[in-house]
């Protein structure tokens, strides 16, 4: 992509999500481990955003990795991602994508 622009969500972060994927996040919030589980593929492969909004969102990225680290588990980008989704919406706009190609031209806007 040589001249693309990314979607831009303000001060939040644009997560592609797939199919049902934000129908379980009530469930992803109450058992983060199932994010492992059933996280792979859940997302877009792309999650996009303005400097800020991710320097806003760093903390609480952050925050999930420890916490799966210390109950050593690790997971894909997807997992984390879902998780932070789940527990905390207000940092992402979520954009509903039916393939992860969906995702990529909703999200990579061809310039």
């Amino acid at each position: 992509l040589q001249s693309a622009a990314l979607r831009s969500c303000d001060m939040r972060l644009c997560a592609g999500v797939i199919g049902p994927a934000t129908d379980m996040l009530s469930a992803y919030r109450q058992d983060p481990l199932l994010t492992l589980l059933q996280g792979s593929g859940a997302l877009g492969a792309v999650i996009v955003g303005s400097k800020e909004a991710m320097l806003t969102a760093m903390p609480e990225l952050l925050e999930i990795v420890l916490d799966l680290l210390m109950r050593d588990h690790t997971d894909h980008d997807s997992g984390v991602l879902l998780q932070a989704l789940a527990e905390y919406p207000s940092l992402f706009e979520t954009i509903r994508c039916g393939s992860v190609e969906d995702c990529v031209h909703e999200l990579l806007l061809q310039g």
